[in-house]
């Protein structure tokens, strides 16, 4: 495919009335919905998508993406909704509503008798560690929760919606199985005091189910089982876990200025994403003018290099999901203020022609392509297969605000390769 003919993506909200991402409305011309408020998906490009899905079913263009977002769809189905609760192991509280999970570089010192205090082997997971906690459950939830919500939005599969719904009331509201609305326990380090606020990044999954969220309250939202109570209800528990995020200090330790890596930059998303959410504007806008400086100029290089995520084990993955907290955060600007939006993806630093956000995504954009080789800064970490998707992903992303044709370029290689037609960011894709 030469790049010429490559597909254009179409502009999101820096065209569209922006809301806050709670407020799904309907559009006053009629039962469609205005465009959902979303901050982890681009919505102008999905809405395209459902659109054309409407006209015809199989549609060509996204017909292998669609089939695998139903096969998933189908798979969460059938699992049944999780709770706290389910857990074998209890936190130091004693009590299980508390979420619960390990650091996965921690393991038992050898040198040890007990084993006490565990020791660090960055980028090595220890398997163990997401035995018997909320980790994996509390991931699959989110992930599942969004991911049937987009089978409901895009094709109206009423199952997908109901289910998304129960799982939602299961672990936040019901109050037999709600959990508690913090993080006081989660990547604990046995025989440690935690520091830093690291286990706030075991809630960045919850962008997700917020987003399914959202969209579960556009489509049909007065026929929605998601239901103007458990509405009502769940904006509740967010503002319960937003003041945790605001004065826990086990939280506030990863909000710090100067604590510029992967996990600060992903606490001010979830901080931005909650106030959005809660209509806290004011809130979103101050950790989101701050963040550009104490985020972006601390943490990229000029030549887009995140040094913090580069001397990582991992430092192709880690770099990418730097990058994406740091597109995150300029797609939220965006959705509250055009203007700040447009600070945060185009305005380079002095002395300098780009920008700093647009680097640190080019840095890692050559590895979209499976077939191009990463050789590690430090010799670690080896090719790391695992991260190309989510680069793809991102590419994806961002060229919904970089709509310029030499960032379309980056995009040919996936485009292209007919392995990747299956993949979800396919359903951005605009014709």
């Amino acid at each position: 495919m030469k790049i010429s003919s490559l597909v254009f993506l179409a502009l999101t909200f820096m065209t569209t009335r922006t809301v806050p991402c709670g407020a799904a409305s309907v559009s006053p011309s009629g039962p469609e919905p205005a465009l959902p408020v979303l901050c982890t998906l681009p919505a102008s490009p999905l809405a395209t998508a459902r659109a054309r899905l409407a006209a015809n079913p199989h549609d060509p263009h996204y017909a292998p993406a669609l089939a695998a977002l139903r096969a998933e769809a189908e798979a969460a189905l059938k699992q049944p909704p999780a709770s706290v609760l389910d857990k074998t192991l209890t936190p130091p509280s004693g009590d299980k509503r508390d979420y619960y999970s390990f650091g996965p570089y921690w393991w038992p010192d050898p040198k040890k008798p007990d084993g006490l205090p565990w020791i660090n082997i960055d980028g090595k997971v220890n398997p163990a560690n997401y035995e018997g906690n909320d980790r994996v459950a509390f991931k699959r939830l989110c992930e599942n929760v969004r991911t049937l919500a987009l089978a409901h939005y895009l094709e109206g599969n009423a199952a997908c919606a109901e289910h998304a719904a129960r799982s939602i009331r299961v672990w936040f509201l019901d109050e037999a199985t709600r959990m508690n609305p913090n993080l006081d326990y989660a990547q604990a380090i046995p025989g440690r005091q935690r520091t830093g606020g690291v286990g706030t990044i075991d809630g960045a999954v919850l962008l997700q189910l917020i987003d399914g969220i959202v969209l579960l309250e556009t489509r049909s939202p007065e026929s929605s089982p998601w239901s103007a109570a458990d509405r009502k209800e769940m904006r509740a528990w967010l503002s319960g876990y937003l003041a945790w995020y605001l004065e826990s200090p086990v939280a506030t330790a990863a909000g710090k200025r100067g604590a510029n890596n992967n996990i600060s930059t992903w606490y001010d998303v979830q901080v931005v994403q909650l106030a959005l959410f809660l209509g806290r504007r004011d809130l979103a806008r101050r950790t989101l003018t701050a963040a550009r400086h104490d985020r972006l100029v601390s943490q990229v290089l000029p030549d887009g290099r995140q040094p913090r995520e580069l001397a990582r084990v991992a430092p192709l993955g880690y770099s990418e999901f730097g990058a994406r907290g740091l597109a995150t955060l300029a797609h939220q600007a965006s959705l509250l203020d055009p203007e700040l939006g447009h600070v945060w993806w185009h305005r380079a630093e002095p002395g300098e022609v780009v920008p700093r956000l647009r680097k640190a995504i080019e840095f890692v954009s050559p590895y979209a392509n499976s077939q191009i080789p990463w050789t590690p800064p430090h010799g670690k970490g080896g090719d790391q297969g695992g991260a190309r998707a989510d680069i793809r992903d991102l590419l994806v992303f961002a060229s919904v605000h970089y709509t310029d044709a030499s960032f379309r370029a980056l995009l040919g290689p996936q485009l292209s390769d007919s392995g990747y037609t299956k993949e979800r960011w396919r359903l951005f894709i605009t014709p």
